[in-house]
């Protein structure tokens, strides 16, 4: 009960700042600061929107991280916003994870997006320390207008102590991975090549003790949206998302259901 007191007070923390901040990235497949591919993706060699299998090698990761300027020391909790549009005034069904409490029904792939915490499979620095991390992930279609998605994330530690951070180290986030079920055949998602574009907008990271500030970080580090679909940024990428206001009250909600 101590902790979980902790971790909320810390991520409700009112005073936020941006003076410690440095930026944010969101990449395919690996960190974008040091190793992620190119911000666009579509027709590898192992999947052009033909197949539903999700063996190793045929599914698609989205990374999220950020850098700090100024280390912290007492890392106990991450919340994240990103933002998603695909072309026309409905978002394309292949996309539409949708699994909002407010939603009437399901996205048609909802739970194929699938969250971790924690990765061992990048190039830049897991989450800070051995003790268990877990949290919640929601994604709202039509979030800031038809067509769009909004996906909000909020970890914290479950086990153990508060973390430090070290300034300049790009550090996990999380990572989105997503699997390739009902793309063909009988009851599939239409719309698996329709141009998309995701931006990650924000990482809130909260402290120990809570009188500490939580960290927002809002600018991009190296790159802070990817494209699906859309070498050229059709979409105007990172232009189509709606801005934000912070909402801990909300997501830290999900995350104690």
């Amino acid at each position: 009960m101590k902790k979980t007191l902790l971790i909320c007070a810390a991520l409700l923390a009112v005073s936020v700042s941006t003076a410690l901040a440095s930026g944010v990235n969101l990449g395919w497949d690996d960190c974008a600061g040091v190793g992620g591919t190119l911000p666009n993706k579509f027709g590898t060699p192992t999947f052009s929107c033909n197949t539903n299998s999700s063996a190793a090698g045929r599914t698609s990761s989205l990374v999220g991280t950020y850098v700090l300027a100024t280390g912290i020391p007492n890392l106990v909790g991450m919340e994240s916003v990103l933002d998603m549009k695909t072309p026309g005034t409905v978002l394309a069904a292949w996309w539409d994870f949708g699994n909002f409490p407010s939603l009437a029904t399901p996205g048609c792939r909802a739970g194929n997006l699938i969250v971790a915490f924690r990765s061992v499979a990048t190039s830049c620095f897991d989450w800070p320390g051995t003790d268990g991390v877990s949290g919640n992930m929601s994604c709202e279609r039509d979030f800031g207008g038809l067509g769009r998605a909004r996906i909000k994330l909020i970890a914290a530690y479950t086990a153990g102590s508060p973390q430090p951070v070290i300034a300049g180290d790009e550090m996990v986030a999380y990572v989105m991975t997503i699997n390739n079920a009902k793309t063909v055949g009988t009851g599939n998602c239409l719309n698996c090549n329709a141009p998309m574009c995701m931006v990650l907008n924000e990482i809130s990271l909260g402290q120990a003790p809570a009188a500490n500030p939580t960290l927002r970080l809002q600018s991009p580090d190296v790159a802070n949206f990817v494209t699906w679909n859309d070498a050229t940024n059709t979409q105007g990428c990172p232009g189509v998302t709606p801005t934000h206001k912070s909402s801990w009250g909300q997501v830290k909600s999900l995350y104690r259901e």
